[in-house]
């Protein structure tokens, strides 16, 4: 296989990762398609426009499957984290969408959310995306359109201010360590909305909870019963400030824990528990 179709990679697996929110799954995706390029490669004129066709294709039509799979998930879905806990040094892709934004794409359907995807999150032109995906140009404007309004996010809040972003969650961390709810009011929005993951494995709460009224009621006794038995390391998640709960007597990742972010207040909080969603093969111990 030419080394060269190699650079191609990264992107290839943010589109396909952006698509399923899942990176094993968008990892396979983009290794079969390399595997079809190398049995066709005499005949591919543009590697990068055909591999990412390939991608985009696959990534919609596993997407189709896993919509039925996640109407029978128990509990919230949200989508496996990338973690990485030496950023400078790790070489995941770029451009992963936040989880926070990932979450609220779960609205689309495949179609809606690879168009979606290709035009806010890549920037592609009309003419691309549709080439991408098989449609019609202005089909391809249509569905943005319809997947614009079920969003209804703006374009500007895809990535939060990073600074902003971090000084935020560890105050909130820092509050949960005193147990201050007063402080916690204060950092949350009144809005806020809460999703806790746990697939039914380990405790989470089964829906999701909106208002820093009912977050607090439901996270306040969680803190006072794990807070002395965890250790908190922060991470990023997906490129974004994030935390990491590890048990400090087993040292196992029990808690993959991130925040959005809406001017000076936290606006989301994002809770992954499920092991099966906590990769250990994303994280570089130091």
């Amino acid at each position: 296989m030419d080394e060269s179709i190699h650079q191609h990679r990264p992107l290839l697996i943010s589109l396909a990762y952006n698509i399923l929110g899942d990176i094993q799954e968008a990892e396979d995706i983009v290794q079969d398609a390399f595997e079809g390029w190398y049995e066709k490669r005499r005949d591919v004129q543009h590697p990068k426009a055909y591999l990412s066709r390939i991608v985009v294709n696959k990534s919609i039509d596993r997407l189709e499957a896993a919509k039925k799979e996640r109407e029978l998930y128990k509990g919230p879905w949200l989508p496996v984290p990338v973690v990485s806990e030496t950023p400078s040094q790790e070489k995941h892709p770029q451009d992963l969408l936040p989880i926070a934004v990932l979450a609220l794409l779960e609205k689309l359907n495949p179609i809606e959310r690879a168009v979606f995807i290709l035009r806010e999150a890549f920037d592609y032109p009309y003419r691309e995306i549709a080439d991408l995906c098989n449609l019609p140009e202005d089909h391809a404007r249509q569905i943005l359109h319809r997947a614009r309004e079920k969003v209804q996010r703006p374009r500007s809040r895809f990535q939060a201010d990073y600074n902003q972003q971090q000084r935020l969650m560890e105050a909130f961390l820092k509050a949960c360590e005193r147990s201050d709810e007063e402080e916690l009011k204060k950092i949350l929005a009144e809005d806020v909305s809460f999703f806790s993951d746990g697939g039914g494995k380990v405790a989470a709460s089964r829906v999701p909870l909106f208002g820093h009224a009912a977050v607090l009621k439901f996270w306040m006794p969680v803190v006072a019963r794990i807070k002395h038995n965890i250790e908190v390391r922060f991470v990023e998640v997906n490129g974004c400030p994030g935390a990491m709960f590890l048990d400090k007597e087993t040292g196992k990742i029990d808690t993959i824990f991130t925040v959005d972010v809406e001017g000076d207040k936290i606006a989301g909080l994002y809770i992954v528990r499920n092991p099966e969603k906590i990769l250990l093969k994303t994280v570089t111990k130091s």
